[in-house]
């Protein structure tokens, strides 16, 4: 959809809104400027207006991947787990974070569909890039810490070095709808 707040607001502007609403919540903390979505192939692009600037008034970039887009994940029977991955390579970088936003008008329990957060423990014995080949970086896996189930409205912020995965839904289940924000925090200067 857009690759930073300007582009946001004239690419989709009902997203823009729900952003601007989220943020509020959030305390405003935090700005379109995380780690672009790494699936460069096909989610790149530039605003078709000349005129549009990002916030520094510096041009649209061609080919910058994407910081806002729709996420989802289709049924079990046409799809797999989504493979465990970071978002962010940067493990130095405290400043990255993933906002999704579940867009389903209706959910249930039992058409799954959660997000599980690994540990960075190593004593699986496995790694990203063993079984998949979404993410080479052959981060250790460590066992699921957490879960977050779909609620229609919820919204889930995490740190992007988290590692992750979205477990497919049921077969009889609509199709997982998320829109995803790439953010980073502002800094506060403390004087």
């Amino acid at each position: 959809m857009a690759w930073d707040n300007k582009s946001l607001e004239h690419r989709a502007p009902v997203i823009y809104e729900l952003w601007t609403t989220l943020n509020q919540v959030l305390d405003n903390q935090y700005m379109i400027e995380g780690v672009p979505e790494g699936m460069s192939r096909y989610m790149t692009g530039i605003s078709p207006l000349s005129s549009l600037a990002r916030p520094d008034s510096s041009p649209g970039t061609p080919n910058c991947a994407w910081r806002v887009y729709g996420s989802g994940n289709e049924r079990e029977l046409r799809a797999h787990t989504k493979s465990i991955h970071r978002d962010s390579p940067f493990m130095d970088r405290e400043d990255y974070f993933n906002l999704v936003y579940f867009a389903n008008a209706e959910w249930h329990p039992q058409f799954y569909g959660e997000t599980l957060f690994h540990s960075n423990d190593a004593d699986t014995g496995d790694y990203t890039g063993r079984f998949e080949k979404d993410q080479t970086r052959n981060f250790p896996i460590g066992e699921v810490e957490n879960t977050v189930a779909i609620k229609p409205g919820r919204f889930m912020l995490f740190d992007a070095r988290y590692l992750h995965q979205v477990k497919p839904s049921a077969f009889y289940a609509p199709n997982i709808m998320g829109i995803v924000f790439r953010l980073q925090k502002i800094s506060k200067v403390t004087l």
